[in-house]
């Protein structure tokens, strides 16, 4: 999770991302790194390209996503109305069930949202979300929401107020729990019930942050406290350090994972670390820190934008409308030239960059030495993920 407060070139530079989305443009020139797609396709349609530009999984989709373990949620429409499931790297569905909602699969299990078909009023809380398995299969529980499994438990929120359907086995009194969360098990047998409300569902590291009447503390996967309430706010753990609030409005510092805050509370707005480093502003300044707190980059001629990645960060040049990388030195090693504005993070050597000229933008894919690698011709796209990426076609 990041907190992070957009300076006003920054909400200038994705006002104009926006505006670029509702055009086309086309890359003028060749270029023997470029390889174009070359089959018509429809207009808002998501396939799945590999790191050549070559069309794995046709266009039929409504959403992006991320391959994760070798499956991907996918949205599309069937009679009418949007559904969702979960297919492999060929396109095929690991199941025949349309489903409201998947969420990646992670170790084997992925969080599904079924179709309710209860004749109950809209105004009761159903428990409609569950796990599919790798084969297909549906787990036989039901809860309100919950989380991806770690270590063979899982965080999981019972439904608000009494409910009398079968679940399988009672899992709420005759009151019902209120807004109550729960550990739970790779059968989805409750482990526990949890002391307060989960900030998020999913854990970071062995821990989750857990709030308490108002404050946030951490939980282990035994579903004891690990760190006790005290923050105002607290955010996922990376590298072994999450970043947290004291008070309402307040700066930020950072916490191990015994609960010592070793960065005080005088950032404004930080980001997670990544690859040993933070994005921070501090007063007047703005950068990159180390895990010790220190400023190892400042803004010098350029301005932070992406968090590192592949040991490149994105950065605005001092200059209208350019942008590049930085290495971890700080030097600019890639200067992106105008129509090119704007990368993203690199992932798996290759960063979804927009090209943008008269007003109207398609995006692509550059490499490490800032040339196309695969030509900008998708209204959107998404980063590469175990060598596929999502991207969302337009009529050539």
């Amino acid at each position: 999770m990041q907190f992070y407060r957009f300076p006003s070139h920054q909400v200038l530079a994705i006002c104009l991302l926006g505006i670029a989305l509702f055009g086309l443009s086309s890359c003028r020139g060749s270029s023997t790194h470029c390889r174009s797609i070359e089959r018509p396709v429809y207009r808002g349609e998501w396939g799945f390209i590999d790191q050549t530009g070559a069309v794995v999984i046709k266009p039929q989709f409504n959403s992006e996503a991320k391959f994760k373990d070798g499956l991907v949620n996918a949205s599309f429409t069937a009679d009418g109305k949007d559904f969702m499931t979960i297919v492999d790297r060929k396109g095929v569905p690991i199941t025949s069930l349309r489903l409201k909602k998947t969420l990646e699969m992670l170790n084997d299990v992925a969080v599904v949202e079924t179709l309710d078909k209860s004749d109950k009023p809209k105004e009761v809380d159903l428990p409609t979300q569950t796990y599919i398995n790798r084969d297909g299969t549906i787990m036989p529980c039901r809860f309100r929401e919950c989380g991806n499994f770690s270590n063979g438990v899982a965080v999981a929120s019972l439904p608000i107020g009494p409910i009398d359907f079968p679940m399988g086995e009672k899992m709420f009194d005759e009151k019902g729990y209120i807004g109550n969360y729960v550990l739970i098990g790779r059968r989805g047998n409750i482990l526990k019930k949890l002391p307060g409300g989960a900030v998020r569902l999913n854990f970071s590291e062995g821990l989750i942050p857990l709030k308490v009447k108002t404050k946030t503390g951490y939980m282990d996967r035994k579903g004891e406290v690990a760190i006790p309430p005290k923050f105002w706010a607290a955010a996922d753990f990376k590298e072994g350090l999450a970043c947290v609030c004291m008070t309402n409005g307040g700066k930020w510092g950072f916490i191990n994972h015994s609960g010592d805050l070793v960065l005080p509370c005088i950032f404004d707005g930080p980001s997670e670390f990544n690859e040993g480093l933070a994005k921070v502003d501090k007063g007047s300044e703005s950068g990159f820190i180390d895990e010790t707190g220190a400023f190892v980059l400042r803004e010098k001629d350029w301005k932070c934008w992406g968090n590192f990645s592949d040991g490149l960060a994105a950065v605005h040049l001092n200059k209208p409308f350019s942008g590049g990388f930085i290495d971890k030195s700080g030097k600019v090693v890639i200067k992106l030239k105008p129509p090119i504005y704007l990368g993203d993070d690199f992932h798996e050597g290759l960063c979804k960059t927009n090209f943008y000229e008269n007003n109207r933008g398609t995006f692509g894919y550059i490499n490490r030495s800032g040339d196309w690698q695969i030509k900008p011709q998708f209204i959107e796209c998404s980063d590469f993920s175990e060598g596929l990426a999502a991207v969302c076609f337009h009529k050539q």
